[in-house]
């Protein structure tokens, strides 16, 4: 599978057009769309297949911080990571707390810049 796999996930659950304030496809949405950006910078920083303690996600986040590098991908990712990190692990974890639509078209508009980006999905 590639990265750009849960981005569409993400983009085709958002654009339902449903009137049951359907909170778990929200999550979902901003779910997907987080970890079509986490595997598209592990592949990018070549450690996709590395231990699993070098996957998890404060380390990829820290790597990805500390390229210094020209990469455009990796560019834009510093600039949506931490936004749609916070809202996966509220999405996940905070069940409580209401998630909207917007909050998922947002996450889905932070990912998409990622995978154009990377040339897997059209602007």
């Amino acid at each position: 599978m590639e990265p750009d796999g849960f981005w569409r996930l993400a983009n085709r659950l958002v654009a339902e057009r449903r009137n049951d304030g359907d909170d778990a496809r929200y999550r979902a949405v901003i779910h997907a769309a987080y970890y079509s950006v986490y595997h598209e910078v592990m592949r990018r920083l070549g450690i996709h297949l590395q231990p699993l303690a070098v996957r998890r996600h404060a380390e990829v986040k820290k790597r990805l911080f500390d390229y210094r590098g020209s990469d455009a991908v990796l560019n834009t990712a510093k600039r949506a990571i931490n936004t749609l990190l916070r809202d996966r692990e509220r999405a996940d974890y905070r069940l409580t707390d209401e998630i909207t639509a917007d909050q998922a078209r947002h996450a889905v508009q932070l990912a998409k810049k990622v995978m154009i980006a990377a040339g897997r999905v059209q602007g």
